[in-house]
Formats: C-alpha cells, sequence, structure tokens
C-alpha cells in the first residue's frame, strides 16, 4: 500500500481502507505505531509533480484522523527526498502533529528541520 500507491490518485481510495484496515488491526492487538511507507515526497515548487504532492497531502490527511480516532501512531516513512522537504510536507498537511516520521539514517538524516516531530530512527548497523 505505500510507496508510490499512496501518490497515485487512481488506487487512492483503496490504499486508504486497506490502511485504516491496518491501523484498526494495530489497535486491535495494542500496537502504539504503524509505520506506512508514504514514498518520495516532491518539493513545493515542483510544477510537474503538483499532483503526486496533492494527492500525498490527501493521504497523510486522511492517516492523521484515523490515528488519531484510532488511538495508533502513524510514523510516515518517506522517500529519497531531503528531510527539509518532508518537514516542510508534513507541517502543511498536519499541524497538529499526529503524524510521526520514521527516518532511516541509511537514507536520511534527522535533520533539526523534522526534529520538531517525533521521531523513530531505525539503529544503525
Amino acid at each position: 500500500m505505500g510507496g508510490r500507491r499512496l501518490a497515485d490518485a487512481a488506487t487512492l481510495d483503496a490504499s486508504l481502507f486497506r490502511l485504516r484496515e491496518a491501523v484498526q488491526l494495530a489497535a486491535d492487538v495494542g500496537a502504539a505505531h504503524l509505520v506506512v511507507p508514504a514514498g518520495y515526497v516532491p518539493p513545493a515548487g515542483d510544477a510537474e509533480n503538483a499532483s503526486v504532492r496533492a494527492t500525498l497531502a490527501e493521504a497523510a490527511r486522511a492517516l492523521g484522523d484515523v490515528s488519531a480516532s484510532a488511538r495508533v501512531r502513524v510514523c510516515w516513512l518517506g522517500g529519497s527526498e531531503p528531510p527539509e522537504v518532508l518537514a516542510e510536507f508534513l507541517n502543511g498537511v498536519d499541524s497538529g502533529g499526529i503524524l510521526e516520521v520514521d527516518l532511516n539514517p541509511a537514507r536520511t538524516s534527522c535533520a533539526a528541520s523534522i526534529r520538531s516531530r517525533r521521531c523513530m530512527c531505525y539503529p544503525l548497523g
């Protein structure tokens, strides 16, 4: 469900349906977090990928709503975008800070711009 599927408007409803089920399952088993591999978020000024960014924003808002109601924290696993781009995106669509960020230090670093959000980082090695 993650990756580019969240960026595809044609499959977003089906992906969000499955993610709602996954969040509910996580809640049922008492899990505190659910990592969602959301994929690459294009920069705000990238006109060529504006529809991708808009679809991801819709997905992020929906996941924030589901996360808040189910009491399971959704951790947004970004793609290869710079941490500043991911921070700007999430701060724009999730002003309440419901979504967390799952950062893999092998792909990116916990930059100061994104540390304002709760981060779950994979351990090195």
